[in-house]
């Protein structure tokens, strides 16, 4: 009866961190030798199902190596171009997010948008630091979810 229990929860365990129902959309690019270059534009794009607002976010997948304390990208929308300040460590080096294995995940609100299911986003991300390429950046992505506490 214990192993049988057992079963139960391990898969339990596995389906509800498989479970990606959360988001609406989530798509990330992964960089080449883990380096983001100047020239890198990752483009996003989305049709929502149905109307309502959505929260944007920004995700950064980079190594514990990483030698700044935060990584500026610039976002272009067909109404905006903005530059964002994405904090990777605090002060002390500890690394923000979540971690494992030495690669670190930190997730931030871009902005909250209203949209009808009509309304097609596209986004393009830019790496805006002074250094080119950048190492120990392993992927960027874009999450988009329902807001449901509108």
């Amino acid at each position: 009866m214990n192993k049988i229990l057992a079963v139960i929860v391990f898969l339990s365990g596995i389906a509800s961190s498989c479970n990606h129902g959360d988001f609406d959309y989530s798509q990330y690019y992964s960089t080449d030798n883990q380096e983001l270059s100047y020239g890198d534009t990752l483009s996003f794009s989305y049709l929502p199902k149905d109307s309502g607002v959505y929260n944007i976010y920004l995700s950064v997948r980079y190594t514990d190596q990483y030698e700044f304390s935060n990584l500026w990208l610039k976002v272009l929308t067909k109404d905006d171009t903005s530059r964002v300040d994405i904090s990777l460590f605090d002060n002390a080096g500890v690394p923000y997010g979540k971690c494992t294995g030495g690669v670190c995940t930190q997730t931030v609100l871009l902005e909250k948008v209203k949209l009808n299911n009509q309304d097609s986003i596209q986004y393009n991300i830019i790496q805006n630091m002074r250094k080119s390429p950048l190492g120990h950046i392993s992927e960027v992505g874009l999450i988009i979810q329902s807001d449901t506490a509108q």
